[in-house]
């Protein structure tokens, strides 16, 4: 719990000040925000799996969301929350298993819009998750619900905890005001962090100069990151380490682009005109 101070709570106690009791904790990771955090999880002794199945899974697991049995109180908890703000996932409680809560989060990964289209449904970014869920109907909100008893996530600019209930009038949002510690070892160093920036890269057709979306997008250099473009034709890459990298674009129909950047402090823009090469990459 927050001391009696007046100091706003970290992230961990807000999360246990408001926490289901006899509930397990879960997150859903999006990889494609840092391709290295199901790693990070796996390797602390977390179990991990992506909510994409089968093919799909294993050739985008690299950008996939993926389940974790989280933590709060432990070091991969600690390094997690060390970055809230940066829209990495949401977290949940549930009474139910892994496999139960994994089987329930794939049911809305494929929506249908107004029109019956079918698309994906990013609601394990907090930025889609605190919109959609306060419009919810209660009957919406049962369904979504389903097994969870709450969720959690990340209110604007990352200063606050928003702590989601349903009820028989629908979802509830409580909103908690946090601060971030940082992780174990980067505490009383007395050193300045290393300067990081951040990479935009536009992925468009060559011929039309059209926006390509859906192209997985990787950058490679002090850091190695992947996202996939989103409207626009744009992915963006935060909080890269200083240094020169390579980047490498290919889309659905195998268009392939290729560019170098040096990326410092600030925002670093990059053209990826996508071109198709007939199954070569050169």
């Amino acid at each position: 719990m927050a001391d009696s101070t007046g100091q706003k709570p970290t992230v961990t106690e807000g999360l246990l000040d408001n926490s289901v009791s006899a509930a397990a904790w879960f997150a859903v990771l999006d990889a494609a925000k840092d391709s290295t955090l199901p790693g990070q999880a796996s390797a602390a002794g977390a179990r991990t799996e992506s909510l994409y199945a089968g093919e799909i899974g294993a050739g985008y697991a690299h950008v996939a969301p993926h389940l974790v049995a989280l933590d709060p109180k432990g070091e991969f908890g600690a390094r997690l929350f060390s970055q809230w703000g940066r829209s990495l996932g949401i977290l949940l409680q549930s009474s139910a298993s892994f496999d139960e809560v994994r089987t329930h989060l794939r049911k809305y990964l494929l929506v249908k819009d107004e029109g019956g289209a079918r698309c994906r449904f990013r609601f394990y970014d907090p930025r889609v998750l605190r919109a959609f869920l306060p419009v919810c109907t209660s009957e919406e909100a049962t369904q979504f619900f389903g097994p969870v008893a709450r969720f959690f996530g990340e209110g604007r600019l990352g200063r606050t905890l928003l702590v989601f209930s349903c009820g028989p009038r629908g979802v509830t949002v409580k909103s908690v005001v946090v601060r971030r510690t940082p992780t174990p070892d980067n505490e009383n160093t007395g050193a300045k962090p290393p300067p990081t920036g951040t990479l935009s890269a536009t992925c468009t057709d060559a011929k039309t100069g059209e926006p390509i979306i859906g192209a997985s997008v990787q950058v490679t250099g002090p850091d190695v990151q992947r996202a996939v473009t989103g409207t626009g034709g744009k992915a963006r890459f935060e909080r890269l380490a200083a240094g020169e990298y390579e980047i490498y674009a290919i889309d659905p129909e195998h268009r392939v682009a290729r560019a170098k950047a040096s990326v410092g402090e600030g925002l670093t823009r990059v053209s990826l005109p996508a071109r198709t090469t007939g199954g070569q990459d050169g």
